[in-house]
């Protein structure tokens, strides 16, 4: 098995090449995997300093092959469409530019993945890395808004039913996409914009007729979290664009978006009852932060503006 990383990229060089510096530490043999960057239209110098990195690190005979190219269609979904359509591996693994993967990421995925033919999909712990600290509001259902926290407390198991793998790892067969098809290009981030929505998208239409997403606890990335996105207000401002993207993916019928306002109440009673317990714990921030992303989600899946 051959296994395409894709990385999509908009304005975060810095990032961008850290990512790159950590892939260069994988066990698994070079000859099994390629890098293939995708640039959002950067204005940062993204170009400039992949062809530095480059020249430091790749023009060497035994190193793994990295190419970049340019999606003009701002969006993360045109961005990984292109990512797809321009990949030559078997397997196709997605992380973010602003993270860092495990020694052993990619082993894992090829240990896992390449007896299983033509469809495989996996995913695995997403672990947070504050750059100024852990907030004290944050609990592990707000902490997946803000920074994709994913981990399960286990070896390699499948998802449980409703879960899927996050945006910033998550791997598929080639041959997924052509039955299910890409990212849908209505919903996902388009340049500072904090819509998303495609991934949980896709992995519904998937799950609709297949339920076997492995969950790999070895293929391990850590996310750098600024001291922006550990703030009140962006907790508020992701949480609506969360209730946003939901009202957009699920705005194709009406039994759909029904559907999801009757889960929007039942969540609704999970976060009160949670938030109680919050603040017999003596952490009301947490209840706070708990109580405000429901809310947001609530306003943005019903169009509700402030």
């Amino acid at each position: 098995m051959n296994i395409t990383v894709i990385i999509c990229t908009y304005n975060r060089a810095e990032g961008l090449i850290r990512a790159l510096k950590s892939l260069l530490l994988q066990t698994l043999a070079i000859e099994h995997w390629s890098v293939l960057v995708v640039n959002n239209n950067s204005v940062d110098g993204t170009l400039k300093e992949f062809a530095n990195f480059t020249q430091e690190y790749l023009e060497q005979d035994h190193s793994p092959h990295m190419r970049i190219l340019t999606e003009t269609n701002q969006g993360l979904s045109y961005a990984r469409n292109r990512g797809i359509a321009e990949s030559t591996g078997d397997f196709i693994v997605f992380i973010d530019d602003d993270q860092e993967v495990s020694s052993n990421y990619l082993q894992a995925y090829y240990d896992n993945c390449s007896n299983k033919g033509s469809f495989c999909i996996a995913g695995g712990p997403v672990i947070p890395i504050y750059e100024s600290g852990r907030p004290q509001w944050a609990s592990k259902y707000t902490e997946r808004t803000i920074s994709g926290y994913l981990e399960f407390k286990s070896t390699t198991r499948f998802f449980p039913k409703g879960s899927y793998p996050t945006g910033g790892n998550m791997g598929f067969s080639s041959d997924v996409f052509v039955e299910y098809g890409g990212f849908s290009t209505n919903l996902g981030r388009t340049g500072d914009s904090l819509l998303g929505g495609e991934e949980s998208d896709l992995f519904r239409r998937i799950a609709s007729q297949r339920s076997d997403l492995l969950y790999l606890n070895d293929a391990k990335v850590y996310h750098h979290i600024p001291a922006a996105r550990t703030t009140i207000k962006f907790l508020r401002d992701v949480s609506r664009m969360v209730g946003v993207s939901e009202q957009l993916r699920t705005s194709n019928s009406i039994s759909n978006y029904t559907g999801r306002i009757i889960s929007e109440i039942f969540k609704w009673f999970a976060t009160l009852c949670l938030s109680l317990l919050y603040t017999l714990c003596l952490t009301p921030s947490k209840a706070y932060a708990l109580i405000l992303m429901r809310k947001e989600i609530t306003l943005g899946l019903l169009k509700i503006k402030e």
